[in-house]
């Protein structure tokens, strides 16, 4: 009910299994009236509907209705998986509460779980832009571009994973420039954590191979 009544935005793309779930939710709630009204066991298990069936017909039916339904959303789900592969580290019901809502900041609590140590995501005025990432630890690694969330979520959370990649490769070859032209201590309070580790084994790589090149080149203090 939560799913296809209470989300319009999942409603409006499954409009087969919405009407479908409309009509049972309709008879299922036809059938407690009258049981409310006439609570007799033999009475409501025995009566048949207007079409002649039993109540366990009728009962039946509505469960096949149903299963119908779960298998669209279930497929549904999975053309949004495929279409971002980070959705396959939320649960169902994480999926359904991300996509159920044309809010982009109704993905927050969960991004932990698509984004390794990633808190949550620093969106701008009205939440139209995503502006960059913060960690657990409170640092921030904002875009050098920002990402509009106008689109469908998973296809701006997929320009947000683009934009993100792209940036942080920016910011690692600035960063690898600036060890050389800064003081250590200012240079990794300048830079994110992430930025500092990877640039220093980058250096480290370099003058370990720059030493074996001057020892093979005759320098034995090389």
């Amino acid at each position: 009910e939560a799913i296809f009544i209470g989300a319009d935005d999942i409603a409006m793309q499954l409009p087969d299994e919405a009407k479908r779930f409309e009509g049972i939710d309709e008879a299922f709630t036809e059938i407690m009236t009258k049981t409310k009204a006439e609570p007799g066991v033999l009475k409501q298990c025995t009566d048949p509907n207007e079409a002649g069936e039993t109540r366990m017909q009728v009962l039946t039916n509505l469960a096949e209705e149903l299963d119908a339904c779960q298998k669209g959303l279930s497929e549904y789900l999975e053309a949004k998986r495929n279409a971002f592969a980070r959705f396959y580290f939320v649960s169902d019901d994480d999926l359904l509460s991300i996509l159920g809502s044309s809010n982009p900041e109704n993905v927050q609590e969960h991004m932990p779980k698509m984004f390794d140590n990633v808190s949550n995501v620093e969106f701008g005025k009205g939440a139209r832009e995503a502006l960059g990432l913060n960690s657990g630890e409170k640092e921030q690694c904002m875009f050098l571009t920002p990402v509009s969330t106008d689109n469908n979520i998973e296809s701006w959370m997929t320009d947000m994973e683009e934009t993100m990649k792209s940036s942080m490769a920016q910011m690692t070859k600035e960063c690898v420039f600036n060890y050389g032209h800064q003081g250590r201590v200012e240079w990794l309070y300048k830079h994110i954590g992430q930025l500092g580790l990877a640039t220093s084994q980058t250096w480290w790589s370099w003058e370990v191979e720059d030493t074996f090149h001057k020892v093979k080149a005759g320098d034995k203090y090389g």
